[in-house]
Parts: structure tokens; C-alpha cells; sequence
């Protein structure tokens, strides 16, 4: 069984997707903070948002989190680590306004959130056996996510991880709910 109170791994990883949508959030309403070649940008991080929160809410539910297996959390955790990395440096290189930028990645920080639950060191928990094909999965996964990215113009390579990583997490919680 799962503690779902305190800082849990759980509760770690929807504080960081919690903190990956403020982000998105952001962009979406105050596009103009942002250069024009993003601006276009706003519908598909808009419907990212809407798998972010409703992985946020697979999260958030009890009967679904409560099965969950380690090596499914660890992918979890991995991923969402890695679609709010992105995000703040979308924020980090796009948003022209330095005050507002700076405002923005203090506000919606989730680096300590990020700290604790390296700390836990979730892969260790795993058998030998498990953790390695996690690993090897997970290479697969930067691999194609890089393989998508060089085939977009320069302009769209961080949106299209950004959407990338975003499919992953929706993927990681349906594993949730199938569980």
C-alpha cells in the first residue's frame, strides 16, 4: 500500500505535474509575454493541459493510486520530472519579460518537490532485474523523444518535446488506471 500523506512519492510527483500546469497556465493566458514564433504555440500546450490534469487526477485518486507498482511510479516520477524541466525552460527562453520570467520560475518552482523525491530514491527500491529494464526503457523513451525533435524546425523542437513528454505522461497514467 501507498502512504498518501506528507511528502510521499505521490504527493511529490502531483506537486510537480501541479506545478508543470501553473507553468503551462501561464503561457496559455499571457501569451503576449512571449515571442510571436510561440505565440502559435498556445493551442498545443492548451490541450497538453488538459492530459496534465487528468493525470493529476488519476494522482489524486485513491483506488487507482493504492496498486500502484514501483517500477510504474518510477516511470512516473521520471517523466514528470522531465515534462516540468521543460517547461521551465520553455518559460526560461521564450517569456521576453525578464521581471515576469523570473516572477513566473519562482512562483511555480517545483525544484524542491524534485529534491525530496530524489532523496526517496524511488529505483532503489526496485529488484536488480526491474531496474535495469526500467532504465533501458527509459533511454528508449529520450531517444525517440530526441529522434522527434531533430525532425522539427527550430522554432517547434522544445514545443514538440514538450508534447512528446506530455503523451508519456497521459500513457503513465493510464498504466494507473489499469492497474
Amino acid at each position: 500500500m501507498i502512504d498518501t500523506s506528507g511528502d510521499t512519492a505521490v504527493n511529490l510527483i502531483t506537486e510537480i505535474i501541479h506545478q508543470t500546469i501553473n507553468l503551462g497556465h501561464h503561457f496559455v493566458h499571457n501569451s503576449t509575454f512571449y515571442g510571436k514564433e510561440v505565440q502559435e504555440s498556445t493551442i498545443v500546450i492548451d490541450l497538453q493541459l488538459g492530459i496534465w490534469k487528468a493525470a493529476l487526477r488519476n494522482l489524486k485518486d485513491e483506488p487507482i493510486i493504492q496498486p500502484i507498482r514501483d517500477e510504474v511510479l518510477t516511470s512516473f516520477a521520471r517523466g514528470s520530472e522531465e515534462l516540468y524541466s521543460l517547461m521551465q525552460k520553455f518559460v526560461a527562453r521564450k517569456c521576453e519579460y525578464k521581471a515576469e520570467r523570473k516572477r513566473i520560475l519562482e512562483l511555480y518552482s517545483a525544484d524542491d518537490s524534485i529534491a525530496k523525491l530524489d532523496e526517496l530514491q524511488i529505483p532503489a527500491i526496485l529488484p536488480a532485474k526491474e531496474r535495469e529494464s526500467n532504465w533501458r526503457a527509459w533511454i528508449k523513451l529520450k531517444e525517440e523523444a530526441g529522434y522527434l525533435v531533430l525532425k522539427e524546425s527550430k522554432r517547434k523542437q522544445m514545443v514538440t518535446e514538450i508534447v512528446f513528454w506530455g503523451n508519456q505522461l497521459n500513457l503513465f497514467s493510464h498504466w494507473l488506471t489499469s492497474e
